[in-house]
């Protein structure tokens, strides 16, 4: 991911804090930095893309994940314009990956 990173930042489409924020991200969640980046439309699919072609959904392999619970409400996760909503669904969203903090 290191390379993308690189071109993402070579072409200005991200930041260096973004760059950061998304590799924590991907740590974090198990996502990978591409997925972070779609998630949080920081960059548009066809970029990453045009950038990166072997990020394509048909040159993956399939996800073995654990928790298919989690891969359907992401799927599943429309943005809005309202931030208040946007942030309780990512909350809702990081709750359902990592679990109650509170416990």
């Amino acid at each position: 991911m290191a390379e993308l990173i690189k071109k993402l930042l070579d072409q200005k489409l991200i930041s260096a804090p973004q760059a950061e924020i998304a590799k924590a991200d991907a740590e974090i969640t198990g996502m990978t930095v591409d997925e972070v980046l779609i998630a949080r439309r920081w960059v548009q699919e066809e970029a990453l893309f045009r950038l990166a072609p072997w990020l394509r959904a048909s040159d993956r392999p399939e996800s073995t994940s654990e928790t298919p619970a989690v891969e359907n409400r992401a799927s599943d996760w429309q943005s809005s314009d309202d931030f208040d909503d946007n942030l309780q669904k990512y909350r809702d969203l990081m709750e359902a990956i990592l679990g109650d903090a509170d416990k």
